[in-house]
């Protein structure tokens, strides 16, 4: 009896300590989840109307992600505006090996998804969509954390519906830069 007591809190003493334990490159056990930021959609600006940048005013940072070391990173796109936005985030998109896209409509119901084995390139949401985009990170850009545990690195995410109209989303200041950190 007294032996099985032992065995039972040797075996909690194990569990605990593995859970605690620090992995190679600096990842904590607790780090190793999937890096989640939501971003807001609205008519003509993300995260906040505040963060509008026309043409000529700097660029806001519209999330920071942590953890990006991990390889994997979800963005949620909530489309709040009344009208429809097509999200690139470039120099991120291109530098992914593998993306799941999950569509949500106005009431939360999952509408579509699609699994890629190679770069996405744009991300389309009607007005009330809501988009959850897995991304898993190039190998370069992972190699890049491990390198430099201090690294920031920025992407820009732009709208481009009406690129080069008069309609023209980025132009009207929707746009500005994710930071990806180690």
């Amino acid at each position: 009896m007294l032996t099985k007591r032992i065995a039972v809190g040797l075996l909690i003493a194990l569990v605990a300590g593995l859970l605690s334990v620090t992995l190679p490159n600096g990842i904590s056990s607790d780090a190793a989840q999937a890096s989640t930021a939501t971003i807001k959609l609205g008519d003509f600006w993300f995260g906040a109307a505040t963060n509008q940048a026309p043409v000529g005013q700097p660029e806001p940072n519209i999330a920071t992600i942590s953890g990006a070391a991990t390889g994997e990173i979800t963005l949620v796109f909530e489309n709040v505006g009344q009208v429809e936005h097509e999200v690139m985030v470039l120099g991120l998109f291109p530098a992914t090996t593998e993306a799941v896209i999950k569509s949500f409509d106005a009431s939360g119901n999952e509408v579509s998804k699609i699994e890629t084995v190679s770069s996405l390139r744009e991300v389309e949401l009607q007005p009330g969509m809501r988009a959850e985009v897995t991304l898993v990170l190039d190998e370069s850009i992972i190699r890049s954390f491990q390198d430099d545990p201090n690294l920031e690195l920025k992407f820009e995410i732009a709208c481009q519906v009406g690129h080069g109209t008069g309609g023209d989303h980025y132009k009207a200041g929707m746009r500005g830069f994710i930071t990806l950190k180690a």
